[in-house]
């Protein structure tokens, strides 16, 4: 398994050396990203994750490689690779599992972006949009899923509604109520350093099953520094 995560490792590495020699020329960006997280209670975990976004004119091609060291050795992979027209995009997906190896799935999807519209100016504007995205599963099993996603806010308010409904085989599988105010956001410190933010939110979940959260969301930043507190409650 150790064998395994090098051999991921060193691929990833060459991938990104390889790649940035093309990102010289115009049109081309490469971006990436790695990130580790530790878990102490209630108990212990670790886990690391490298993602690489590679951008050619409509074409997108991403990598995301996840490892997870505690309690035990595993690894997985994903390749996505997609093509933007406009507000449409076609796309698939390939997830593998690296440690140990298995084929996990092989997806495609086209998602059509709603256009954003605005009615009135200034902080009291009335905004809206969503998107719809047809999804297929081709192995392990096939199926397919249709979802419609809306979403509205006005100032400080924000809500959005979520449809998701089976094709192959058909049934009602997802419909979820979310709403969301951003009851503050302020700067305090010379030259308005630090930044101070709260919101409060709730979601409600109709399909597959009735339930409803409550959240609470307070942040305080000052340079590069961020303290967060996160605070939520299940009411079904």
């Amino acid at each position: 398994m150790r064998r395994m995560l090098v051999l991921v490792s060193m691929m990833s590495i060459l991938l990104v050396l390889g790649v940035a020699s093309l990102a010289q020329d115009d049109g081309v960006s490469l971006c990436g990203t790695f990130s580790g997280s530790a878990n102490l209670l209630p108990t212990v975990s670790s886990s690391f994750a490298l993602s690489l976004e590679l951008s050619f004119a409509n074409l997108t091609a991403k990598s995301n490689t996840n490892f997870t060291v505690l309690p035990t050795v595993n690894a997985t992979q994903g390749f996505i690779l997609e093509y933007n027209v406009d507000a449409l995009s076609l796309g698939t997906d390939v997830n593998l599992g690296v440690v140990p190896f298995l084929f996990q799935s092989w997806n495609v999807y086209a998602r059509l972006d709603l256009p954003d519209t605005t009615i009135g100016e200034g902080d009291g504007a009335l905004s809206f949009g969503g998107y719809w995205r047809a999804d297929a599963r081709i192995l392990p099993a096939f199926s397919s899923t249709s979802t419609l996603y809306l979403k509205v806010d006005v100032g400080p308010l924000f809500a959005s509604s979520k449809s998701i409904v089976g094709i192959v085989p058909f049934s009602f599988q997802t419909q979820r109520f979310y709403l969301r105010i951003d009851f503050l956001s302020a700067t305090f410190g010379k030259d308005d350093a630090g930044t101070v933010s709260g919101k409060l939110g709730a979601s409600l979940n109709v399909l597959p099953a009735l339930d409803t959260t409550v959240w609470l969301d307070l942040s305080v930043s000052l340079g590069d520094l961020t303290a967060r507190s996160y605070t939520s409650l299940d009411l079904i």
